[in-house]
């Protein structure tokens, strides 16, 4: 059980926040530095960064790049509620 638990914390942090976490903790440290957001996200920045060391997986970027918003055909993709018709 504890080898299956730090298996799924090493794919969590792998494949979800720590890809992410980083470079959006830095995001809030320089939108408001000094303030409490941006010490929250630096410490959330670092926390991740220092998780992800732990367990052996490459932590994200400080920086972020956007995505483009067009879904194309991914199914999974977040968008407005298309209704099935039976026809």
């Amino acid at each position: 059980m504890v080898d299956e638990t730090r298996r799924a914390a090493r794919v969590f942090l792998r494949d979800h926040l720590g890809r992410w976490a980083p470079g959006f903790g830095a995001k809030l440290a320089r939108e408001d530095p000094g303030g409490f957001h941006g010490a929250l996200g630096a410490l959330g920045a670092a926390f991740v960064t220092a998780e992800c060391a732990r367990v052996g997986v490459p932590a994200g970027p400080d920086l972020l790049r956007l995505r483009s918003p067009d879904l194309g055909a991914a199914p999974m993709g977040c968008g407005p509620v298309v209704e099935a018709t039976t026809e």
